[in-house]
């Protein structure tokens, strides 16, 4: 992964989105179950969910989020980008 040789700017940036953001609703249910026949339930926030939550405190403090997805037959990719 390529990453800027300098932070100084995006370093606060950052700091004053994670200042700002909350928590993350679990709103999603995830069921397993077991090889036993038996199962059991939990809550999850998907990934959209979590962009939702933090992308508009990324934007107040000047950060653009860039997703790229790629996938081959091993499976599916993504690459969240910040930038300042």
């Amino acid at each position: 992964m390529l990453t800027s040789e300098q932070i100084d700017k995006i370093a606060p940036a950052l700091l004053a989105a994670q200042t700002a953001i909350g928590g993350v609703v679990k709103d999603k249910t995830g069921k397993i179950q077991t090889r036993t026949g038996a199962g059991y339930e939990y809550k999850y926030s998907d990934l959209a969910s979590v962009i939702e939550a933090v992308k508009p405190h990324l934007n107040d403090a000047g950060i653009v989020v860039l997703q790229a997805v790629s996938g081959d037959a091993a499976g599916v990719a993504v690459e969240t980008v910040l930038m300042h």
